[in-house]
């Protein structure tokens, strides 16, 4: 069995599972707690080790968090990830099972003290819309241009690929340009309770430069970047107010 451990703050959990994300591959299975005792004993007062001051030191680590690849004997055991409170432990949590594709009630996290999720299906859409910028803010979303529907084998791709993104413009979740987002794009998970930095639905607003290209050129090349990181994808342009495939 692989294991990724990972013993630090919550924050540092979550930088700690995008350097990892390509090697852990699609989980089948989670389980959360909030209680040291429901923490099943393998898990519980690990041996660990921890390095400063130029000394190692051993120790013993508790993890709250366990994510399993069964499919490739992987698991993924995390301290800074628990459940049951509004605080950042949870909220990390959720920004991990994002990451990872698990698409659930999040409120969940918030509210129970323990989560035990198994036969998982995970989902790593990318959806976004094309706009030019705002002639008054650059910043903002002006006139669209057409909407890309994309969709990845492994998180680690989708991860990436909306990364490499970035470099176009400016990415943000679709409901915070959209007032009826959901029209757009069809899922079958809800994506209303999305953190903000792992939406699946989202709006491309193109820097300026960017948005001088026409449509086939910029087509093409977002096209090259999901094609680069694995993805396949729909594109479809818009025309006074119609939806038209490419």
């Amino acid at each position: 069995m692989n294991v990724f451990r990972y013993n630090d703050s919550s924050i540092a959990c979550v930088e700690y599972v995008k350097t990892v994300l390509p090697h852990i591959g699609n989980i089948s299975s989670f389980q959360v707690y909030f209680h040291d005792q429901d923490i099943p004993k393998q898990y519980r007062n690990v041996p660990d080790i921890d390095v400063y001051d130029g000394k190692v030191h051993e120790m013993e680590s508790t993890y709250l968090f366990i994510a399993k690849n069964e499919k490739e004997d992987k698991e993924l055991w995390l301290t800074g990830c628990t459940c049951g409170y509004g605080g950042t432990g949870p909220s990390t949590t959720q920004e991990v099972l994002e990451l990872l594709g698990v698409k659930i009630d999040y409120s969940r996290i918030y509210n129970e003290k323990k989560i035990i999720l198994k036969e998982i299906t995970t989902h790593h859409d990318l959806n976004f819309i094309v706009y030019n910028p705002s002639t008054e803010n650059p910043y903002r979303a002006g006139m669209k241009r057409f909407k890309v529907e994309s969709l990845f084998e492994y998180p680690d791709q989708k991860w990436n690929a909306k990364e490499a993104l970035k470099s176009l413009g400016v990415i943000k979740p679709l409901r915070s340009i959209e007032k009826k987002s959901n029209r757009f794009f069809s899922t079958k998970y809800s994506t209303d309770k999305e953190h903000f930095n792992y939406s699946t639905n989202n709006g491309l607003v193109l820097g300026e430069s960017w948005s001088k290209l026409d449509d086939d050129v910029m087509i093409n090349l977002i096209q090259d970047y999901i094609n680069n990181y694995g993805g396949s994808y729909q594109v479809k342009k818009i025309e006074e107010n119609a939806w038209y495939n490419l």
